[in-house]
């Protein structure tokens, strides 16, 4: 080859590697796909929530219309790559209306489902069935109480211990509500079950419940029983469904308090989440950690710069047990004011970031679900106003430190009206997003989707490699960083190769995804970021279709 052509040939291999660098650095992620699903009725179809399991296979839980007249319980399994693997579906007893209100996916893939369910007589009960990875239904059970009229599942999760608890909003003689936490086996068997009223005649609606590492259980729900107005009320269960503790708190001024959500943290302590009056009139972010004897530990408020309606819809942890909290701020004292606002706060209520966004339509703009991957990036799911009250899905996306990385919109007609329910990222790079998407054919479908982005890497060499290959970390050991460079082998010119780069702990756990993209044939470095693992041995695997190989990486503190 002459001078001249080995010029050219590395110019233009150094203009696809700066076109490389600069796609991976700025771009958006790509949308990898897009799943509509429309009953068979052609009708309104709804989501309530979506689990990712650990092969990033995604399960959808909502209700469909299949018959024009009633909705029926219904999952649905995507593959990693959006293949559809099952859909089950759930008629009840009697082809009435059934309805999916939570679910909870264990590590073997079981999901458990309650909601409701209706007789013959329109007599509505707790419904709670388990499927199987497969989809199958193994079992399902129906529960109301003869003194009760009718009853709700509302959440559910799964112990340590392999029980399940289905707690729910069951409905009195006097048209008062009552908390019902009902036990079962893993194998579908009742276990025991329990009601809870603060007084005879309030009315208590829980929102959230959940188990510990030691296998209690806690309640978050609103109870009506001081003054009449909505406060928080907290329950502590033991094993046997004997009440531990009750513990009811509000904002600083009378009104009706909205508990949204608890959650479990790493550290064993409960995170809780609440809309509360602390002026009157107006709502604000409330937030709350607790240990499992009920002694408040901190509490942040936040009101935005309106002063007026602020409410949160999601609160999530991560490792270090900080807290991220997403919802609607509204800027104005107007309706349609509302913007996206997203904080995190460490576990001692210190203001980390708070995060604004206003959507190009100036309009109503709320955050529903607030995510975050093992390298502490922040994805919010929500709604966006793009013609006023026209919305459309939202994912944003920020750094650990609060800066805004990226917006990703969607829906498939103009002037829509599509709705995000859950965003989860999968620690492999990708970021799933469920709600309900209107079409003019099909009313509301169930739409989602899926984004990927590389993680971290840049190409560091003109020079296109003959093979794969994986090179020994550097700094190692290394604390807390260390970079991984690695060749993708020359196929063709332009064919790109299929890369993932992992790390893994001395069990084989997954820890960090490091790549996970199409790249092109060429030399790249990545980074492992250290800071939220622990000192020890970990190994780094590159895989391609027709290659692996494994590192020992050593991170010392």
């Amino acid at each position: 080859m002459t001078g001249k052509n080995v010029f050219f040939s590395k110019f233009w291999l150094l203009l696809i590697l700066v076109s490389i660098y600069s796609q991976y650095l700025y771009s958006q992620p790509s949308v990898e796909w897009v799943k509509r699903y429309n009953g068979t009725a052609n009708r309104f179809d709804i989501v309530t929530t979506m689990k990712i399991d650990v092969n990033s296979n995604a399960i959808v839980y909502g209700n469909a219309n299949m018959t024009g007249s009633f909705s029926d319980i219904t999952a649905i399994k995507y593959t990693s790559s959006g293949e559809v693997l099952w859909q089950a579906v759930f008629n009840g007893y009697s082809s009435q209306l059934d309805e999916c209100k939570d679910a909870y996916l264990d590590a073997e893939g079981n999901s458990y489902i309650t909601g409701f369910t209706s007789d013959t007589n329109q007599v509505v009960k707790i419904v709670t069935l388990k499927l199987n990875s497969a989809g199958n239904v193994l079992w399902s059970k129906v529960y109301l109480p003869p003194v009760y009229n009718q009853g709700f599942g509302l959440s559910i999760t799964k112990d340590n211990f392999g029980n399940i608890y289905t707690c729910g909003s069951v409905r009195r003689a006097n048209g008062t509500n009552s908390i019902a936490l009902v036990k079962y086996s893993s194998n579908g068997d009742m276990l025991g079950s329990t009601f809870f009223n603060k007084t005879v005649s309030s009315s208590e609606t829980p929102v959230t419940v959940c188990t510990d590492n030691a296998g209690s259980v806690y309640i978050l729900s609103s109870s009506n029983a001081i003054g009449g107005v909505n406060d928080i009320l907290m329950l502590k269960y033991n094993s046997t469904l004997t009440l531990i503790w009750q513990n009811t708190f509000s904002g600083t001024a009378i009104g009706n308090d909205m508990p949204v959500k608890m959650i479990v943290t790493q550290d064993n302590k409960l995170a809780v989440t609440a809309a509360v009056f602390n002026s009157p009139g107006t709502l604000d972010y409330g937030i709350y950690r607790f240990d499992t004897s009920s002694a408040l530990l901190m509490q942040y408020y936040y009101n935005g710069t309106g002063n007026d309606q602020d409410i949160p819809y999601d609160i999530t942890g991560d490792s270090t047990n900080n807290l991220y909290v997403t919802g609607s701020s509204r800027n104005y004292d107007t309706l349609g004011s509302e913007d996206i606002y997203t904080i995190k706060i460490d576990p001692a209520a210190q203001l980390l970031w708070g995060r604004r966004y206003n959507g190009s339509g100036q309009g109503l703009d709320y955050g529903t679900s607030v995510t975050v991957d093992n390298r502490g990036n922040v994805f919010v799911g929500g709604t966006t106003d793009k013609h006023y009250f026209h919305q459309q899905y939202a994912l944003l996306k920020f750094s650990p430190t609060g800066d805004f990385n990226w917006l990703e919109e969607y829906s498939v007609i103009e002037n829509s009206e599509d709705f995000v329910y859950t965003a989860i990222a999968d620690n492999r790079g990708s970021v799933y997003v469920t709600g309900i998407s209107f079409d003019s054919t099909s009313d509301y479908d169930i739409a989602t989707i899926k984004y990927s982005e590389p993680i971290g890497i840049e190409p560091v060499s003109i020079e296109v490699p003959e093979d794969y290959m994986l090179y020994q970390n550097y700094p190692n050991p290394f604390n807390p960083v260390t970079k991984i460079r690695f060749d993708v082998k020359a196929k063709s010119k332009s064919q790109k190769a299929k890369i993932y780069l992992t790390v893994f702990d001395v069990t084989g756990q997954e820890v960090a995804v490091l790549v996970n993209a199409e790249l092109t044939p060429g030399t790249y470095e990545a980074e492992f970021d250290g800071s939220n693992y622990p000192s020890g041995i970990y190994f780094c695997k590159l895989e391609t279709q027709d290659f692996s190989k494994s590192i020992k990486i050593i991170l010392i503190k």
